[in-house]
């Protein structure tokens, strides 16, 4: 996976402000196996933990990286990422504090989104 982008350092109110832009879109084909596997587990966790509420979305992106490939699905992504970025603003970093891997998905995700 590509170079991340450290706003982490910062403490804004919404993360979008530091973000570089022109930095563009991180994830290769390559990081296929890794997307899936976040992906299936992270379903888990809502079918599990939260009755499966929002699951659909979830399956949805699962499904299309299988069918699509990464760059297919660069869009889901990309929103999936946003949504959780924005849920916590620069807090994003205490509530992942132990989860290295979702914090390169969103750090990387964010990247070169139209707003």
């Amino acid at each position: 996976m590509g170079e991340i982008i450290q706003f982490r350092k910062k403490k804004p109110l919404d993360v979008r402000t530091y973000i570089d832009f022109d930095k563009g879109w991180k994830f290769t084909e390559n990081d296929k196996d890794f997307l899936i596997k976040y992906y299936e587990e992270y379903l888990e966790i809502v079918n599990k933990d939260f009755c499966g509420d929002g699951s659909e979305e979830i399956q949805e992106i699962l499904d299309s990286i299988k069918e699509n490939g990464v760059n297919g699905s660069k869009e889901l992504i990309q929103e999936d990422a946003l949504i959780a970025a924005g849920a916590f603003g620069y807090d994003i970093y205490k509530k992942y504090s132990d989860s290295p891997d979702i914090l390169n998905l969103i750090e990387n995700s964010i990247l070169d989104v139209q707003w």
